[in-house]
Order: C-alpha cells, then structure tokens, then sequence
C-alpha cells in the first residue's frame, strides 16, 4: 500500500450549500415479509466448524416439554457468559426429565411474580452427567445439534439471570448444593457444554471481560461465574460455589491444544468497535489499538476506514478524532475550540470520509464540519437558515457520494437531506406517507451503494433500498429477534451487507462474509477489510 498522505490544509465551514434533488423514481424495499422481499437464504450452520464437538443433549421432545404452553417470540444475543445454577431440588431424583417438566411447569407459573414464558435455563444437568435442552431456541433439523442458539450462532436469551440475561449461557445442576458438591459425572457434563460453547464462539473459560447489562450496568466478570456473582442469592449452593475454579480449568483442559475455527466464512475480517472504544477484531485482519489506554471518557459514537488503508478512525461524542494504523490526524472540534473557532458543544455521532485526504465530522443537530479534503456542502442549520422549512431534526448519519463530491444526511425519523452531487431516492417519510411504513420508524444508519442509492437501516435491521441499491435481505425477514440495529456495511460490489446489531451481534447477507459475533457490549461500529 502507499504510504498514507500527509495533512496539508483543513477546510472548515467552506463553500455553498444547496438542497439537490426533490424527486426521483423510488425503488424500495423494507422488512415486512419474505415472500414479497426475496429474502436471500443462509445456510450458516453448514459453514461453521468448531474444534470441540457437541455433547449428547436430551431435547426438549425427549424430556417432554408441552410446546402449546410456550409462549412469546424467543430473543438473541452473542454468547459470552456462562452462568451456573442449581435447581434447589432433591438430590439423588428417580425421575430427572420429570423434573425438568416440573421446573418448566414452575416456571410457567410463578408465584413470585408474572410467569415467565418458558424454562429458564439454557441447559439442565442431572447427577449422572445427562445434559437437558432448557429455553427453546428453534426448531432443529434432523440430526442437528440443539444448540440453543439461532442460525447466526447468537444464543437465546433464558430467564435465570435478571439484567444479565442477554449473552449468557444459564446452566442449571439438577439438585441442592448447598453444602455438598455435584457429583464427578456432572461436573464433566457441564465442562462439556461450556468448552464447546468457547470453542464455538473464541471464549477463554479462565478470562474476564466487560459485560453489559440489559439496564446499562457494565462489569468485568469471569466468563464463568455463579447466580450469586451477578444477583442476592445463595445460587448455585456453597458447594458447587467453591467449584468454579475447578470447573474452568476442566474446561481449559478440554479446550487445551485445540483451535477454535468457528464462524469465519471466508477470506478478509473485520474490527468491531465500541462506544468504551475497545476494538475487537475478527477473520484475518490485526488489532490496530484501542482508546481505552488513552484515558478518553467521551464515548466513541462511530468509526470509519481510511478508504485504501488498513487503518481507521473513532470520533467521540466531543468530537475528538483519534487515528488507528497510521491513519492520519486533520484536526478535531476540541482543537478547533483550542484555536479560537466558535463551536459550541456538540454531540457528534459520525465521522466520515471518501479518500485518505480528508474526513467529515457531523453533529447531532446536522451541523458539518470538514477538514483536510473533505469539503463542506451545507448543512441541516445551514438550510433552515437559508429559509428551507425544517423543523428540529435529530441528525443520526452522514454518508458521501461514491467520489466526494456530495454527501446524505440522515435524520432518526428517515428523512434524507442531499448536498452536493448527492440525489435524492426517498426517504421514510415519503413512504409513511404512502401508507408503506408505520409513521414512527426510526433509522440508524444510510449507506451508498455502488450502483447508485443508498440503503436505509432502521433500528429493528430493516433495510431500504433507494433508487439503485439492491435489497439482500433484512433482520426481521428472517424471524428472529436481538438487538438495536446500528450500521449496515455493504460489500465493495454492492452485492451483500453486514447488519451490526448494538449487542454486538453481526447478521450477513448476499455475498457478505461472516466472521463473528462480538462482545456483550455496546457496539457502534464495523470496520470490514478484505
């Protein structure tokens, strides 16, 4: 690669601004059934390859479950914890696939509280080491490891952990372990299921690592821990307490001399960035650094690829830009303020750029800020300033044109605002007003596409393809339900897309490639190599 070029002018607030296009043929196409949408199909599971096999699992067929008494859709996050239970039950039970139907029944039916609307646990475990299917996850195909997770490897989220339920692995022991410990044969089962679940999703049983909350709480926590680390309670008893140690290095042992394979589809990789400003990388690329190390507490609210470089950006809410790779530095709102510029304290939540010159910041309210490169083309205060009748607009993105020389900007409602050469193909609002989306869609996320258009995201992982760009599918298409949408990241030909979800979850489509699934917290970005 060529050396990355060298800052030599900033352009801030430069240049003239205009409104372009007011109309033009709409192509589109949203979330709202796979008949009409032609979802492109995965078969995910036929690629994954892990180095740890599934253990035998009793289904929830075999054990009994009563299906008609389910009820709800099941939700999905990244696997990244293993919380280990006891049932306060007797020991030595005669009849353990009649308790798991008794603790599903006591489930359905609290007393405590509202019923829940299934087991609570992901995975049973009796004294003879017999592992049962808990929380329905899918229905499987013949043959098919009951795995408890969805077709892209994200695990069901169970009711056995409160706050943290989303990303961990609940998985109960059969009995009463108070004082006494689990027996040999049941020890092993569960260090089965957990050093098959690390090796299927790159889990160190003896690391920690930060984990989030469904109410916004992050901790660092061991990758297995007991009920009682994460709530009030005795769980999982006094004697099988004292015995995570042992368990994660059985499960060490059983992972040790192995390579995990799971999950990458094919050549290139990705980085996942998050709001702390951690960077997680997956597939073949390297990890470049982080901000953590840097002291930085303004979150991270976006990143983006030196186009050309393995390199990359992070802006932060301050708007402070921060260089990964060599990518090189143009300025920042923070220095703009240090030289005597009069900006007031914005939100920024997007950096961009279309060459290594240069990069965009833009701020919550529309405001544009250009540097190096990157010229200025107006703004959403700029046009409400010129007369345009705007009212307030919660500005989420800013995506240029193909060769810079223009850019969209995305309000949270779908409305899209074009300057320079950007045209316009329409937007939500249009569509609401055609009676094609519901009127309170919200949007995440606008991408170009090589062909021409632009794709939409709402925060369910919708997506709309305007004008030229070509619709490959959507997450709600596909029945199944996880986190926040965040960023659509398209291929270089505009033949696929990578959905990333704000729990770190990542769904492809068309020719995308698949590397992971990241960490259980708050993801904001995707940086694709390869």
């Amino acid at each position: 690669m060529s050396p990355l070029p060298r800052p030599d002018r900033r352009a801030l607030l430069a240049g003239g601004l205009r409104l372009a296009g007011t109309g033009a043929a709409l192509r589109l196409a949203g979330p709202w059934g796979r008949s009409l949408l032609g979802l492109t199909s995965l078969d995910l599971a036929s690629a994954i390859s892990t180095a740890v096999a599934a253990p035998p699992i009793i289904t929830r067929a075999q054990w009994g479950a009563d299906e008609r008494r389910r009820g709800d859709l099941p939700n999905f996050h990244p696997v990244r914890k293993f919380v280990i239970h006891h049932t306060a039950t007797p020991n030595r039970d005669p009849d353990p696939a009649g308790r798991v139907r008794s603790i599903y029944g006591s489930h359905l039916n609290r007393e405590d509280g509202a019923p829940w609307v299934d087991i609570g646990y992901n995975f049973l475990v009796d004294e003879a080491g017999r592992i049962f299917e808990g929380r329905f996850a899918r229905n499987y195909a013949a043959g098919e490891a009951h795995d408890g997770e969805d077709p892209y490897g994200r695990g069901v989220r169970g009711a056995h952990a409160g706050e943290w339920n989303g990303g961990a692995v609940g998985i109960a022991l059969i009995g009463t372990y108070t004082s006494g410990r689990p027996t040999d044969a049941a020890l092993d089962a569960v260090a089965d299921v957990i050093a098959w679940k690390c090796s299927r999703h790159g889990l160190d049983p003896t690391g920690v690592e930060p984990w989030t909350a469904s109410d916004g709480a992050t901790r660092v926590l061991p990758t297995i821990v007991g009920h009682r680390d994460l709530r009030s309670t005795g769980c999982p008893g006094n004697g099988m307490y004292a015995l995570l140690g042992h368990l994660r290095q059985r499960v060490a042992d059983r992972l040790a001399g192995t390579t995990a394979q799971a999950w990458s589809r094919g050549p290139g990789g990705y980085r996942m960035v998050h709001a702390t400003g951690d960077v997680t990388p997956f597939g073949a690329v390297s990890h470049l650094g982080a901000l953590p190390t840097r002291g930085v507490s303004s979150p991270v609210t976006s990143a983006a690829p030196v186009p050309g470089h393995d390199a990359f950006w992070m802006v932060d809410a301050d708007g402070g830009v921060h260089g990964f790779g060599g990518a090189p530095y143009f300025g920042s709102l923070p220095a703009l303020r240090l030289a005597g510029a009069t900006i007031g304290q914005s939100v920024v939540v997007r950096i961009a750029a279309r060459s290594a010159a240069g990069y965009w910041l833009l701020d919550r309210h529309g405001g544009v800020f250009g540097f190096a490169d990157a010229p200025f083309l107006g703004s959403v205060p700029g046009l409400r300033a010129s007369g345009t009748p705007i009212d307030w607009a919660d500005i989420v993105a800013l995506e240029p044109t193909l060769d810079g020389t223009g850019y969209w900007i995305l309000d949270r409602n779908g409305g899209v605002f074009t300057f320079g050469s950007a045209r316009f193909h329409g937007s939500i609002p249009q569509l609401a007003q055609q009676g094609v989306v519901r009127g309170d869609t919200e949007v995440t996320d606008i991408k170009a596409a090589p062909g021409g258009g632009y794709w939409v995201l709402d925060r369910r992982g919708g997506v709309f393809a305007f004008g030229g760009a070509p619709f490959h599918g959507s997450v709600p298409a596909t029945g199944f339900v996880g986190g926040r949408a965040v960023r659509i990241v398209p291929t270089a030909d505009g033949g696929g897309y990578l959905i990333l979800s704000e729990d770190g979850g990542v769904m492809p489509f068309g020719n995308a490639v698949f590397h992971g699934h990241g960490p259980h917290f708050t993801a904001v970005d995707l940086i694709v190599s390869g």
